[in-house]
């Protein structure tokens, strides 16, 4: 049985964030990179034309704010998940930013596998069945995980094993 494939826009000007997405989705092995852009509003016009299933995008972002980007990219591509990758450990501030499913740490690579998954998770649930509609995008996804308690979990299950 063949794997579904998901679409991913990656939209980050910091190298290192770039090839941390292509590494973990390349494992992952359930993405497909649709496109990469260094800028907010090449982010935007991308997302109008491929209509990601995902889009990664950098916190900091030339062009427009990361709360604009999100909107913009909610309008031009409504059934996009919106990951936002943070360059530092600082990751309280991501919380303030709405409608998008995850906001994380570069430093940690298993927490964006563990983000992931969630992701392939919630998207085979009837959850994304019944929100599939351009106002799905109006409902915080996200819910009150703490994706680096999840990572360390995971860790530690795998040590055990």
């Amino acid at each position: 049985m063949e794997t579904e494939q998901y679409t991913v826009l990656i939209a980050a000007e910091n190298r290192a964030v770039v090839q941390l997405a292509e590494k973990a989705l390349e494992r992952d092995g359930r993405f497909t990179i649709v496109g990469e852009c260094p800028n907010a509003p090449m982010a935007s016009s991308m997302a109008r034309k491929v209509k990601p299933d995902l889009l990664i995008v950098e916190e900091y972002l030339r062009g427009l704010s990361i709360n604009a980007l999100v909107a913009e990219i909610h309008d031009e591509a409504p059934t996009a998940e919106v990951i936002v990758l943070s360059i530092d450990n600082q990751v309280e501030q991501l919380d303030l930013i709405e409608n998008i499913f995850a906001g994380l740490s570069v430093v940690e690579e298993e927490t964006f596998q563990a983000a992931l998954d969630s992701l392939i998770s919630f998207w085979e649930s009837d959850d994304a069945t019944e929100l599939a509609s351009p106002d799905r995008r109006l409902r915080s996804r996200r819910g009150d995980t703490d994706w680096n308690k999840v990572s360390s979990e995971r860790r530690d299950d795998d040590r055990r094993s």
